[in-house]
């Protein structure tokens, strides 16, 4: 690898590079710094203004005097898809045979358009015996050549990929010997990975980030806010969980006195709901590995990412969640090359660069089909000049030997024609192996051609049962073809997002989306929240696939 690389994570308002030093088997932070993205450059991870957000970065890096072109990107988008796997216990290079193999059985979506990596957490004893637990993670090719396309425009040399929840767990995981909730607060999403051990157990990825929060804030007039900069900075100092507005704070901006404190008020508690919702995704990971593991999760929190940097958000994660937060100075466990160098971030924010500094920590070997491709024609090319070289000196020696490569020669046909012989009954197998597939083929296609989209209403219904949240009432359920329409009811706007996470558990529905959404106000004055989520059904594995 070069002797220095760009580690950059783009994100919606922020984007952040670091400077590494590789060394083997570990790495050195030359310098870290973030600038503000360009408006509507980034959307859900993929550069969408690539001109803008080109100029953006070069003004960054020259203001830095920064030449560097071997660059790390690391992931940052709600669309990146994570599994945990078991594997029967194999050797390293047969582990991408198993994965690519079953990947349809691993993720249960059309997976055609991604790239799947995986990383070895574990080898565990189960009832089939020894397996390898693996960490998938499946990402858009659409994202990695979006990546590729804009490094090239650039002038960038891309290294490799990395994905934002891989590069955290792994830095805090080399660096602490005590069990570990990692809870990771992003703009879009929210990640907590379990650490048993120094072994990743787990991993959520909710697509529930602390930009919530920052929309909460601007839809507030009253605040004065006109930005998600302007929000981030409000909520950075402005412990909205735990304090009250003060009116005279916001004397200037219109509002009469006694209004002011009501439209007050009711803007503190719209952003208190927003941040307060991270506390769900965080016991429900917990549940999750309690269910798992039959026990009781025994560690402290690790609060990082942006969100982390909220005022009261400490205390509220604290309050709520019975674990203790740990104390880590991660300014300590992160190796700086330099630590005077005035561009590194204070030890408060050192949070907020976890991940992008952790990329060369255990990355993932994510690559776009057009570097494995390259990478493969490399491969060739020099397999190609081994075989020739290897095919001259080959030839030099048979013209010495020639008589005795002749003896040689016979003996091994005869050898061969004597096995070819002993070996003729597997003909007959495989004739009957072939009468025996088309007959299946035929029971097959009988199957086929009686299946309907909707012989899994049952199973719908029993599943919308037991995800439904306990706010939520169902008015109606339509199935046209394989689109499923369901009407509901809830009294609260944040059911809405906890009813997609729970309906995104139910396996054989896909394409989840809330078409529309209306608040009204019921016979009893209470407010009552009515949409429409829509779906499809997932067409069913077939017993070839299951097999698989």
């Amino acid at each position: 690898m070069a002797n220095r690389v760009l580690s950059i994570e783009t994100g919606i308002w922020w984007t952040k590079v670091a400077v590494m030093e590789p060394r083997k088997n570990a790495f050195r932070v030359v310098m870290a710094f973030s600038f503000r993205t360009p408006e509507h450059a980034i959307e859900d991870g993929y550069i969408r203004d690539k001109e803008n957000f080109n100029k953006a970065l070069k003004k960054e890096l020259k203001k830095r005097s920064i030449v560097e072109q071997d660059v790390v990107f690391s992931i940052n988008s709600s669309r990146v898809v994570t599994r945990e796997v078991l594997v029967p216990a194999v050797k390293d290079k047969q582990i991408e045979g198993i994965v690519t193999s079953n990947a349809k059985e691993y993720f249960p979506m059309d997976i055609s358009g991604f790239t799947i990596s995986y990383k070895k957490l574990d080898t565990v004893q189960t009832e089939k015996g020894k397996e390898l637990r693996l960490l998938l993670v499946a990402v858009p090719d659409t994202l990695l050549n979006n990546y590729s396309s804009f490094a090239k425009d650039s002038g960038f040399n891309v290294i490799s990929f990395d994905y934002i929840g891989n590069s955290t767990v792994s830095l805090i995981r080399k660096n602490t010997t005590e069990n570990a909730v990692i809870v990771q607060l992003e703009e879009q999403m929210t990640i907590v990975s379990i650490v048993v051990n120094q072994k990743m157990m787990f991993q959520r990825v909710a697509p529930y980030g602390y930009g919530t929060a920052l929309q909460a804030a601007l839809s507030h007039a009253v605040l004065g806010i006109y930005d998600e900069f302007e929000a981030f900075d409000f909520l950075m100092s402005h412990d909205v969980i735990h304090d009250m507005p003060v009116a005279a704070e916001y004397a200037n901006l219109g509002a009469g006195k006694e209004n002011r404190e009501e439209l007050l008020e009711e803007a503190f508690a719209d952003i208190r709901d927003a941040i307060q919702y991270h506390i769900r995704v965080v016991y429900s990971a917990l549940d999750y590995y309690k269910n798992q593991t039959q026990n009781e999760f025994q560690g402290r929190i690790h609060l990082i990412g942006d969100g982390a940097r909220f005022a009261g958000m400490r205390d509220l994660i604290r309050a709520e969640i019975p674990l203790d937060i740990a104390t880590t100075d991660y300014h300590a466990i992160v190796p700086f090359a330099n630590a005077k160098r005035p561009d590194l971030p204070k030890n408060g924010d050192i949070i907020s660069f976890l991940s992008v500094i952790g990329t060369l920590s255990e990355p993932l070997d994510i690559k776009p089909q057009e570097m494995r491709q390259e990478a493969a024609k490399k491969n060739t090319k020099r397999t190609a000049y081994i075989v020739f070289f290897v095919a001259v000196a080959a030839s030099a020696v048979l013209i010495v030997t020639s008589s005795i490569r002749y003896l040689v020669a016979l003996t091994e046909q005869r050898m061969l024609e004597a096995r070819i012989g002993q070996l003729s009954y597997i003909e007959q197998i495989y004739e009957e192996n072939v009468a025996a597939v088309n007959k299946a083929n035929a029971y097959l296609a009988f199957d086929s051609a009686t299946h309907t989209d909707n012989e899994q209403l049952a199973d719908l219904i029993s599943q919308m049962e037991k995800q439904l949240p306990t706010t939520a009432s169902v008015q109606s359920l339509t199935v046209t073809d394989n689109v499923i329409n369901i009407n509901i009811t809830s009294d609260a706007k944040l059911t809405v997002a906890q009813l997609l996470m729970n309906f995104e558990e139910i396996p054989f529905l896909g394409n989840l989306s809330v078409p529309s959404m209306s608040e009204e106000i019921d016979e009893a004055g209470n407010t009552v929240w009515q949409y429409t989520v829509a779906a499809t059904y997932i067409e069913p594995e077939t017993e070839e696939e299951s097999a698989e």
